[in-house]
């Protein structure tokens, strides 16, 4: 495809057929181009979802705005221990981990079977009793109430007895208080994101009255396997600012969300991706890259039609092996020498360094590369 010198309103589809960067200096227009790039796919039917830590694109037109704590959440019935823990920006030893998880496998006997949204009393209570409603216990039953799981979570460490009279037919007869001391720290912390507001909020523990609110998976699903119409779903994570390393394990585990889906179920259309001011959030430690929702949809989800745009200030925020699944630039000015060899591209410094706002040059896997004047669509104020 060609391009001019000319102004252009809007990018168009070809462009994010394959995972897309777009960066360059703060205030030289990356903002813009998101926006004038989302406006041509709107235009043209193709289904955009907008992974929002700031709510920054939450007013732009043509927007179905979901707000994690506000008219969204997410069933922490739909999470391993391991990720609870994680969104919750929490380190916990083994044990505690050990802890909450038959804590929560508690809590689900006494909403799914017993029917009672309270703590499930562990002393004194028959193993045989125990087990028998744990048998009980459906995969689908995963509903629990999340406000109780640091109280459930200290039943948890109830122990025989240590004289003649202990008595193992029953799950307990005291509290392991030594054990109780040890992860005393991590519980205090544990308790304080499970009361603050916005976790009870953002795990659909605690709603806001007269608003009705959607589970994450079933607005993901909405978008996923049907084509949205001139219509862009915006996830606006902004309530969970002031908690960077849980809106960042979060970000992973929603793209992860996404790819499970359209692995599970056929599709007949593609789906872009935004997230803006990536480098806040992608990961950097090359160890823990293969769990990353970032690496794993950037190498698997073109299969599945899906492509990622990132826009950050500077490439060389991204990792190599990030980089390395990306085809497609959209570079606005750029300061350094650096950041170009970074790109590896074959792009003259002298015309990124001399970009004015608005301005970019386009990079086309393999080898095209075009100047151009990027306007932002009267539509999008």
């Amino acid at each position: 495809m060609n391009f001019t010198k000319e102004n252009i309103a809007f990018l168009p589809r070809q462009f994010v057929d394959k995972h897309m960067l777009i960066t360059g200096q703060t205030g030289s227009g990356k903002t813009c181009t998101a926006r004038s790039l989302i406006y041509q796919l709107q235009k043209e039917n193709e289904t955009v979802i907008i992974l929002d830590p700031t709510g920054e694109y939450t007013k732009l037109p043509n927007m179905v705005v979901y707000t994690l704590g506000e008219n969204t959440f997410i069933d922490p019935g739909s999470l391993e221990v391991k990720q609870l823990l994680r969104v919750l920006d929490i380190e916990t030893s083994t044990l505690l981990t050990s802890k909450v998880e038959q804590a929560i496998e508690s809590l689900k006997i006494q909403e799914n079977i017993a029917g009672r949204k309270e703590v499930y009393l562990k002393l004194g209570l028959p193993i045989a009793d125990y087990q028998d409603k744990v048998e009980k216990l459906k995969p689908w039953m995963n509903r629990y109430p999340f406000a109780l799981l640091t109280k459930q979570s200290l039943e948890e460490f109830v122990v025989p007895k240590k004289d003649d009279t202990a008595d193992y037919t029953l799950v307990g007869q005291v509290y392991d208080r030594e054990k109780i001391n040890q992860c005393w720290d991590d519980f205090m912390v544990l308790d304080r994101r499970i009361r603050g507001q916005c976790f009870l909020e953002m795990f659909g523990a605690k709603n806001q009255t007269g608003r009705s609110k959607y589970d994450i998976d079933y607005i993901l699903s909405l978008f996923l396997e049907k084509r949205s119409m001139k219509r862009s779903l915006v996830l606006d994570l902004s309530r969970l600012k002031k908690y960077g390393n849980s809106q960042k394990y979060l970000m992973s585990l929603i793209l992860k969300k996404i790819l499970a889906k359209r692995m599970a179920a056929e599709f007949n259309f593609k789906v872009s991706l935004f997230i803006d001011e990536a480098h806040r959030y992608l990961p950097q430690n090359e160890f823990d890259m293969s769990e990353n929702g970032f690496f794993q949809l950037l190498r698997e989800g073109r299969k599945y039609g899906i492509s990622l745009v990132l826009a950050t200030q500077s490439p060389l925020d991204i990792s190599p092996k990030l980089l390395s699944q990306i085809s497609n630039f959209i570079i606005h000015r750029t300061s350094t020498l650096d950041e170009l060899e970074y790109l590896n591209l074959e792009v003259p410094f002298e015309i990124l360094n001399k970009l004015d706002v608005g301005q970019a040059v386009i990079y086309l896997y393999p080898k095209f590369y075009q100047k151009v004047n990027i306007s932002l669509p009267e539509e999008c104020g």
